[in-house]
């Protein structure tokens, strides 16, 4: 399951993929005059996809993924800032000439991700505050390497997980440290990594060890990290309404919040919402 802004895709037991909300800029597939092109309210196969078993999908604001069985990423709906590729199939064309199969796929509000087999991670898309790694400003239309993490891991060190925010992409390495490019939410400041950076954890919480990450989860403005000690790491941006007397101006507190979760191994699945995240034991 995967929820963008306005739309929801679902993968069935059968790899069938179906949508439902929003379809303004064709981000449910629908684009047959049998659907219609603003909204749908029930779970609706997406046809085109039909004769492929698709494992996995990633809703971006106004974008869609999906992930094949055999490590092939489709892509559909708006195609601003070039987030969906260069083509509707990419057929696991990744970078330029070379074929790779991918095992994961992420989005964020307008720009995607993707793992290959090996390890390597591929972004493109969006990328005006550094979200993509590439060291730039710039936006990219072709899936591209984010080489800075690919030249300080290892073979045996690969990225293992990828998430994506409205302007930051999170990476989760092998050797359970995790990586940051474009606007950390926990900041206060505006400063832009325009290339992954290793996020800095908390040594000790209740004199216990934080010790390696095991999973990520993005929102719009935050993410969480689950640590192997049953640490909970949240990180994001509140935004609070100014006081009567304050004018217009809004205050923006951010911070990053520490949580002790009993029984870590007993969690099965954590995500972020928008502004929120579920844990599911």
């Amino acid at each position: 399951v995967s929820c963008g802004a306005f739309h929801t895709l679902v993968t069935d037991l059968n790899g069938h993929v179906f949508g439902w909300g929003s379809n303004s800029r064709g981000q449910l597939g629908f684009l047959s005059p049998g659907f219609p092109s603003t909204s749908v309210e029930a779970p609706s196969v997406v046809g085109d996809l039909r004769g492929l078993y698709m494992s996995s999908v990633a809703c971006g604001e106004y974008h869609s993924l999906a992930l094949s069985s055999d490590g092939r990423v489709f892509s559909w709906g708006c195609n601003k800032y070039g987030k969906l590729g260069w083509a509707m199939d990419m057929k696991s064309r990744i970078g330029s000439g070379e074929r790779y199969v991918v095992r994961r796929i992420a989005a964020g509000k307008d720009h995607s991700l993707a793992i290959s087999s090996d390890g390597a991670g591929f972004t493109w898309g969006r990328g005006d505050s550094g979200q993509l790694g590439h060291g730039c400003y710039m936006d990219v239309s072709e899936p591209k390497q984010v080489m800075a993490i690919s030249a300080t891991i290892s073979e045996r060190c690969g990225i293992i997980d990828v998430g994506g925010g409205n302007d930051f992409s999170v990476f989760l390495l092998q050797n359970g440290t995790a990586y940051i490019c474009g606007r950390d939410p926990s900041q206060n400041d505006d400063k832009l990594y325009l290339s992954p950076v290793l996020l800095t954890l908390p040594l000790t919480l209740e004199r216990e060890f934080f010790g390696q990450i095991m999973a990520i989860s993005c929102g719009e403005v935050n993410f969480a990290l689950l640590a192997k000690s049953g640490a909970l790491l949240l990180s994001h941006s509140n935004f609070s309404q100014p006081a009567p007397d304050a004018g217009s101006t809004t205050t923006e507190v951010q911070e990053r919040r520490v949580v002790w979760v009993k029984e870590a191994g007993t969690i099965r699945h954590m995500v972020c919402g928008a502004s929120h995240m579920l844990v599911a034991a």
